[in-house]
């Protein structure tokens, strides 16, 4: 039986990763098969972390303005906002940053029963505050607190981590703060993949701005504080040995510059800064490289149209109407217009002349000279074609040294008029001058 989840098994980590792109996460209209997407990632990066995998499940709709998703120690689920509007990159950072609450918690998990540590485990000072901020409220501590100004003073609930919710932010907790790093770690990671996507350009913008919040409450004390009244916290409440709470205050509070964590976090804002910037400039570069080849292919369309073929008739009816001398009639064969008379006179240069119907031809010269505004009449056939000539000569139609007009493209000829090629458009060759089909007679 076919399900979204053996589909997603079934692909390759980078067709897997490949579904966050833009266009095709829009794709994925089912949220059943986002949710199958998402575990599908969640179990192969618990699988690389070295931890047992967690469910997951849509968060709770009364959360989904404020939260990207949720881990639960308890239910080892990761809950995960499924709104339309969110960035897909978003919803791939939530799967590594709640992961690695599952790792920070696998981690400690491991270190109070003595087992041995997955590889790549936590630096013991992040290890130590993530296990501070992972104890919770009981009946036997709860009214043990310190009630210090960096924590709720009213008590938590049962069961809830005390030194993490019960904070002023958040944020500012270690675990926040490696689970943060983490995150943006793993989505740059695949920075090929997102080659070009505009949606992962604006991921990357709000963890600058992230970063920039995080960064001046490191640098103004606040998470010195966080993490030295979390310690006293648990130490009051009896979670830690006044040993242990000693050691951490001098060794891992006290020396916040070279604590693992926020090195770790110095160092990939730095890296999320010029991801940024180079994601940025790869987008706008095959914007403008899209929109160049789209002029060239919308030029050589024109081109193509300007240089196809027309037959002598459809274009001489065309600039005949253009000039407004005369509705050009069909000719069904037959020369009935001076236009017609020399173009055909031209194109069949060599053949006897003598059977064109001139009549016709010097008629309808008579009725392109009154458009002129000129009056002339013609006493045989020879004084109106020199008169044409001269006149195409007088308006510098396909002038030549020689002749007048060239013979490049199979039309004119030494006493003719100044079209050079079949369409009536074109350079000439460098000896005839540039014709224009709109120049009257």
């Amino acid at each position: 039986m076919f399900s979204f989840f053996n589909k997603f098994k079934k692909q390759s980590d980078e067709e897997l990763l490949k579904n966050f792109r833009s266009e095709n996460y829009a794709q994925i209209k089912s949220k059943s098969e986002k949710i199958n997407l998402l575990q599908e990632v969640e179990n192969r990066n618990a699988k690389e972390q070295g931890r047992p995998p967690c469910k997951v499940v849509p968060l709770d709709k009364k959360y989904e303005l404020g939260c990207f998703g949720e881990y639960s120690e308890d239910k080892n689920t990761i809950s995960v906002n499924m709104r339309d509007d969110i960035n897909p990159y978003e919803m791939l950072d939530t799967i590594y940053h709640e992961g690695e609450h599952a790792f920070q918690t696998h981690c400690v998990e491991c270190r109070r029963a003595g087992k041995p540590m997955p590889e790549g485990a936590l630096p013991k000072e992040t290890l130590d505050m993530c296990e501070v901020e992972s104890f919770y409220t009981t009946k036997d501590n709860l009214h043990l607190g310190s009630g210090d100004m960096y924590l709720d003073k009213s008590a938590p609930l049962i069961g809830q981590y005390y030194n993490y919710k019960a904070t002023v932010d958040y944020r500012m907790c270690t675990s926040e703060i490696d689970s943060n790093t983490y995150a943006a770690n793993k989505v740059m990671q695949n920075r090929e993949l997102w080659k070009g996507d505009s949606a992962y350009v604006n991921y990357l913008e709000s963890r600058i701005d992230e970063c920039s919040a995080f960064d001046k409450k490191i640098n103004n004390g606040t998470m010195r504080y966080t993490q030295e009244n979390a310690v006293n916290e648990s130490y009051a409440r009896g979670d830690l040995s006044n040993q242990r709470r000693w050691d951490m205050i001098d060794n891992t509070v006290y020396t916040k510059w070279d604590q693992p964590a926020v090195k770790s976090f110095k160092e990939t804002q730095t890296a999320i800064q010029d991801e940024y910037y180079r994601a940025k400039h790869q987008v706008e570069a095959e914007k403008a490289a899209a929109m160049s080849e789209k002029f060239a292919i919308g030029n050589k369309s024109m081109a193509a149209n300007t240089s196809k073929p027309v037959g002598i008739a459809d274009e001489l009816t065309e600039r005949t109407i253009a000039r407004g001398a005369v509705e050009a009639p069909e000719s069904k064969g037959k020369v009935v217009t001076a236009e017609d008379e020399l173009a055909s006179r031209d194109l069949r240069s060599g053949e006897d002349n003598s059977a064109y119907d001139f009549e016709a031809a010097e008629s309808e010269l008579s009725r392109f000279a009154h458009a002129d505004g000129k009056s002339e009449s013609y006493e045989n056939k020879e004084s109106a074609l020199a008169s044409f000539d001269a006149r195409g000569r007088e308006s510098g139609e396909g002038t030549d040294s020689t002749s007048g007009h060239g013979e490049e493209n199979g039309v004119g000829n030494a006493s003719s008029d100044g079209e050079h090629n079949g369409s009536g458009n074109g350079e000439g060759s460098t000896s005839n001058g540039t014709s224009n089909v709109n120049t009257p007679w």
